[in-house]
């Protein structure tokens, strides 16, 4: 979509989802206070008038501020003729809808009027929301707010990746990753850091207390659970940046928790935050818990564990060299004697010197803040 047709997406997807939250209203007032007639017929009333609202702006009808749904059948019928005849009976509503607002009268809504007010809005309902592209039938708020942002990872334009992700967020509060995408535009670390909070707490309460107990330990394999793991990812790296490793290890160490086969890697950033904080029996513990990583990175952090509890010993050299196998380029690095350039790409390669790369530009800091890291490092590298 172009940005004038994904902003009158926004809108539509908007409106819509205003109107299904009056027809359920609707729907609940007349199933469990029955006596509240003129209620329902109001809310009734509002969920048709949304999504004829919805339908014209689709159809880029320009839609007067002031409306009946009387007006606006008018308006739909130059569109679709069929329905506004389907719908015709829908006007009556209006008179409801008046006295509901402006109590100036003795007009009272019986039982069967709001009955008959919210069988109107149903076929409404069905009728319209199959010819919206959002179709609330069979998508949530937070589905359309999803796609919306999907829509706006893609774009290339900054100012319409923010606008679309705002218009996300009108349609469902929950949609975290639009936070998620916001923090990655943000213009500094406490910007982007405030975002993500924003985004674990719409993911939290999307999930809900009974999803996070019911989905612990595959919060990566639900896709409804990665936006809240992509914001607290990204809140525990802000963290960790702003220096606060005690609280970054707290975002870790739950997430590997909820999700054991750390496909988000956060078990390097809580091994690095435990480094610095000297808390190397934690470290020995993840060790043991992440035996089954045999990358390069994770070598060269087990050989720095080994190095700090035992120096220069033969367990930490044998433990180094096996870190040397598997990524060559690293020790340079940590050591300064090659320049770090940029990294300008997400991923990278197993033993390459991208590898190396985004390994010393988070993590030389800590081996040379270790006396005597660096010294060996670079003493074991050149003996090999």
């Amino acid at each position: 979509m172009n940005p004038r047709e994904s902003h009158r997406f926004g809108v539509v997807t908007l409106w819509a989802t205003r109107a299904e939250e009056h027809y359920q209203v609707a729907q609940a007032l007349h199933n469990t206070c029955p006596a509240y007639t003129g209620a329902v017929a109001f809310h009734a009333h509002q969920a048709i008038e949304k999504l004829l609202v919805a339908f014209l702006i689709q159809d880029e009808e320009v839609v007067p501020p002031s409306r009946t749904l009387k007006q606006l059948l008018c308006l739909a019928s130059h569109i679709d003729s069929n329905l506004a005849d389907a719908l015709a009976d829908a006007a009556s509503l209006d008179e409801h809808f008046e006295n509901y607002q402006f109590p100036a009268t003795t007009h009272h809504v019986t039982a069967s009027g709001a009955e008959e007010a919210v069988e109107c809005a149903r076929r409404s309902r069905e009728a319209i929301c199959p010819l919206l592209r959002c179709n609330i039938l069979t998508q949530s708020p937070l589905d359309l707010a999803q796609e919306l942002v999907y829509e706006a990872w893609d774009d290339q334009d900054p100012g319409d990746q923010r606008r679309k992700c705002r218009e996300a967020l009108r349609i469902s509060p929950d949609c975290a990753d639009a936070h998620v995408l916001l923090a990655a535009l943000a213009e500094s670390n406490e910007e982007a850091m405030e975002a993500y909070r924003r985004g674990v707490e719409a993911g939290q309460h999307a999930i809900g207390r009974e999803g996070f107990h019911a989905n612990k330990g595959m919060f990566w394999a639900l896709t409804e659970t990665r936006p809240y793991m992509r914001a607290r990812c990204g809140l525990a790296r802000c963290l960790w940046l702003a220096g606060e490793y005690a609280a970054s290890v707290e975002h870790c160490a739950d997430m590997l928790r909820l999700n054991p086969n750390d496909n988000q890697g956060m078990r390097f950033l809580l091994a690095g935050c435990l480094l610095h904080l000297n808390r190397d029996d934690e470290l020995a513990q993840l060790f043991g818990e992440c035996d089954w990583d045999d990358s390069a990175p994770w070598a060269y952090w087990r050989a720095l564990w080994a190095f700090r509890k035992r120096g220069d010993t033969p367990e930490p050299r044998e433990l180094l060299s096996t870190a040397m196998t598997k990524n060559r380029h690293i020790p340079s690095l940590i050591a300064g004697e090659v320049e770090c350039p940029p990294l300008e790409q997400e991923y990278t390669t197993p033993g390459g010197e991208d590898e190396a790369i985004e390994y010393a530009a988070n993590w030389a800091t800590v081996w040379r803040n270790t006396p005597g890291a660096v010294q060996w490092l670079r003493g074991h590298a050149a003996r090999l």
